[in-house]
Order: C-alpha cells, then sequence, then structure tokens
C-alpha cells in the first residue's frame, strides 16, 4: 500500500531554512520514496531496513519546532585495500504541515521497519584502552552517539588489565549477561578473543551462545574487523551492530594445561615457526608501535629458521579414520578457521575459509630456499596465489596435532591470534558455531 504526503525536505547542510525543497515522501512497499513535488522525478530511495532511526530533526536552525523529522540511514562506499564497503551516515530532514502529521509519519515509518524487535536495545561494551594504537577511547567517543541516535543503551567498562573482560564474563551470573542483547569489543583481535574466551570458559558450554558479540576494531591488525566486514571503519562496524543482524562463528580450542580462557582458544589464526617467531620478537620492539611486526618480520625472515616437527590430522575429518601423520621441516606450520584478511593482506592468508565452515585451514610451508619463501610473502602480501608453490600443502581439517623433534632446533613459538604461545605440543579443535557475531556485510 501506497502512502504519500506533501512535505519540504531540508538540506543537510545548510543552515538557511529557505533553501528547502517542497517533495512528496512516499512509503511503498519495503521504501521509502522522495520525489519532486510533481513526482516527475525521484530524488531518494531509502530500504526500510537500511533505516537507523527516525527522531526529531537535530539541525541548528530547527530546533524547537515540533513537525520536523529526520530518517537516519546509511550509504556504501568501496572500502579499500580489502575487499568490502565502509558504511557513511546519511540523513534527510524533512518539514512536515503539522506536529501531528510529523509524528503519524514517525510511527508509520518505525511499524514499517523489517525485524526491527531483533534490533539491539542493550550492550556490554569494554574497551581496551591501551592495545594497538591506544586510539580505543577515541574511536568509541567517536561513534557512542550513532548508538545514542538508534536508542540503544549501554554499559562501558574500560579494562584495566589483562584478562580484565574475561574474568567479567567468565563469573558473570547468567542472568546478568541475559539482560544484554550483545557484548561488544572495542579494541584488537585480543580483546575480541578475551570475550569470547570468557563465555566459552562458562560451566555450560551452550552459554557461549547466549548473547551475540561484536567487535569495534582499535587495534593493529583488526583481522576479525576485516574478515567479517571488509573494513576496520568504526562507523561501519557499529552500524552492522545497531541493525542486529548474526552470523554464528567457529573457534578453535588449543588443548593445553588449566580451563578455556584467553590462551585457550584461537578466533582466527594459529601460526607457528616463522609468524611465532615474528610476535616473539616484536614484544621486544613495542616502542616502534605496529611497525614492530614488520621490524620483525625483517629479522625472521633474515634468519630464515626451520623446525622439525610431526602434524597429526584425522584422513577424511573423521574420528573414527586412522590419523595421518606428516613429518618434516617447516617455516611455518598455519591454521585458519577465517581467511584473515587484513591490509598487510588483502586476499587473506587462508583465502578459502569461511567463519561457519567447521574446518580449519592447515597449511604446511616446508623448507625452501630463501629466495622462494620471499616470492610466497610477496604473493601473500598482495593479491594472494601464495599457497600455490610446490614447498606448501594444504588440507582442510576438523583438527590436528603438533608436536616438535627433540633434536636441537631454534627455540619456537606459537602465535594465536596475534598473541604468542609457548611451542609445546598443541591439539587443535574445531568448535563449530559456538559464537554469534553481529556481521550484515559478507566479505570472506
Amino acid at each position: 500500500m501506497e502512502v504519500t504526503e506533501s512535505v519540504f525536505l531540508l538540506p543537510e547542510s545548510s543552515s538557511c531554512i529557505t533553501k528547502q525543497k517542497k517533495v512528496q515522501v512516499v512509503i511503498d512497499g519495503n521504501y521509502i520514496v522522495v520525489y519532486q513535488a510533481s513526482r516527475s522525478k525521484k530524488i531518494h530511495e531509502i530500504a526500510l531496513n537500511e533505516v537507523i532511526a527516525v527522531s526529531p530533526s537535530i539541525s541548528p536552525q530547527l530546533v524547537g519546532s515540533s513537525n520536523l523529522v529526520c530518517i537516519w540511514t546509511y550509504r556504501k562506499v568501496k572500502a579499500k585495500p580489502v575487499r568490502g564497503y565502509k558504511w557513511k551516515l546519511k540523513k534527510l530532514n524533512f518539514e512536515f504541515e503539522s506536529a501531528q502529521s510529523a509524528e503519524n509519519w514517525s510511527q508509520s515509518i518505525k511499524s514499517a521497519i523489517p525485524f526491527r524487535s531483533q534490533r539491539p536495545k542493550n550492550l556490554l561494551v569494554f574497551i581496551n584502552p591501551y592495545g594497538g594504537k591506544r586510539r580505543a577511547v577515541k574511536i568509541w567517543n567517536g561513534v557512542e552517539p550513532i548508538f545514542k541516535v538508534a536508542g540503544i543503551e549501554v554499559e562501558v567498562i574500560l579494562t584495566q588489565r589483562a584478562n580484565h573482560a574475561f574474568d567479567y564474563i567468565k563469573e558473570a551470573p547468567i542472568e546478568s549477561l541475559k539482560k544484554y542483547d550483545g557484548i561488544i569489543a572495542v579494541g584488537g583481535d585480543g580483546m575480541f578473543r578475551e570475550i569470547t574466551g570468557g563465555l566459552l570458559a562458562r560451566d555450560i558450554l551452550s552459554e557461549s551462545n547466549i548473547v551475540p558479540v561484536g567487535i569495534i576494531a582499535a587495534g593493529s591488525t583488526d583481522t576479525i574487523a576485516f574478515t567479517m566486514a571488509g573494513t576496520n571503519d568504526p562507523t561501519t562496524l557499529s552500524l552492522q551492530i545497531i541493525f542486529g543482524e548474526t552470523q554464528s562463528m567457529d573457534i578453535v580450542s588449543v588443548e593445553q594445561e588449566g580451563n578455556y580462557g584467553p590462551r585457550a582458544i584461537a578466533t582466527n589464526f594459529m601460526g607457528f615457526g616463522f609468524f611465532g617467531e615474528v610476535i616473539h620478537e616484536s614484544e621486544k620492539l613495542r616502542s616502534f608501535g605496529p611497525l614492530r611486526y614488520d621490524i620483525a618480520g625483517f629479522f625472521s625472515f633474515c634468519k630464515h629458521h626451520t623446525w622439525k616437527a610431526s602434524i597429526s590430522f584425522p584422513e577424511n575429518d573423521s574420528e573414527n579414520e586412522n590419523w595421518r601423520t606428516i613429518n618434516g621441516q617447516f617455516i611455518c606450520v598455519n591454521g585458519a578457521n577465517v581467511s584473515c584478511k587484513n591490509p598487510k593482506s588483502p586476499s587473506g592468508v587462508s583465502p578459502i575459509s569461511k567463519p561457519n565452515d567447521g574446518k580449519i585451514h592447515l597449511m604446511l610451508i616446508k623448507k625452501t630456499s630463501r629466495f622462494s619463501y620471499l616470492r610466497h610473502l610477496i604473493r601473500l602480501s598482495k593479491s594472494g596465489g601464495h599457497l600455490n608453490f610446490n614447498f606448501v600443502e594444504q588440507y582442510q581439517v576438523k583438527e590436528f596435532k603438533m608436536s616438535l623433534s627433540k633434536e636441537p632446533q631454534p627455540a619456537g613459538f606459537w602465535n594465536i591470534d596475534g598473541e604468542e604461545l609457548n611451542s609445546s605440543s598443541k591439539h587443535f579443535k574445531v568448535m563449530p558455531s559456538v559464537i554469534r557475531m553481529f556481521s550484515t556485510q559478507n566479505t570472506y
């Protein structure tokens, strides 16, 4: 059914009310359509499911008038260097003939928004002020007004120490967590893993799905944000949370002593050898900020270490099948449960991985010349194709184990989601779809 009315469209950037334009605004099916007054030309078309909020206009020159309505929506612009889009806020101000007419239209639009009841209304937000470039507080202050416009209540906790968010979520009564419609990490991949780890550490594993998680990126690499949204833009990530659409996500358990914790799960990447050495060396270079990873990578590349190890996994992805064991000398043993896209690797470490396919993409980079490995790294940092070498083996598995040879060899480390883990034997196993994550833009 088409509903229409003649109104004035006010320019967003102008403070001069005389520049207003008379238009016809129409609710037609799933769209709000704005025409010229004569209905001869369409000026705007807004999908109802892309409406963020409907509120009284907040233009300075219009304060005090009750017949003004602002429709908040967004537009997409291409994001680089990772394939995807940034979402930019957009608002349209309308002046109706009366306050009653403005109120009626506001209610009509709100009631017509599909799945509006599924959007979050109450969020728990953890901010890590020390991670990445230490911009998390500033980033949150920039996007918090968007949540206010959308009518979402937020409770903000500024983390004071490592594992603060993990301990809070792990120990919170389930009823206190159920009052939130989402838990948000404002930080990097480590903060996201801390929140996820807290949910998985609860006594009942199914409780990990009681509330979805989201991220507003403020880290160094922001792999989760780039993988799930194609960008680390705070506005885009905030809007995807506001719209409330979620998808399930696999998490990988890392079997070692102790319970589930921030250092016993992987949300995106597991890397032994070169990438583990990079993360270990980068800890000595923290004063260089994010540049420390490039410096550490250069030194690790120059060392060109290899490690003798055994990697085992079930053949045909069945626990009842025999396990296959591969022995060799490796530069890297990498696993990924998402593509791991980021600005340094636009196609991702594992371009074929999906966040909920129940698989780990296991990549074994065997001993090769320094020049050949350089070619591999160059392709990894550009358009992909880094797995198309005869010294690279790859497998899709649900779990795998790695153990180092006891022969003398360089010290080795695991890089788990950008955090260092010791080189003892590890057993990685997929936990399928145990987390729900806010995400509406599938770029993986």
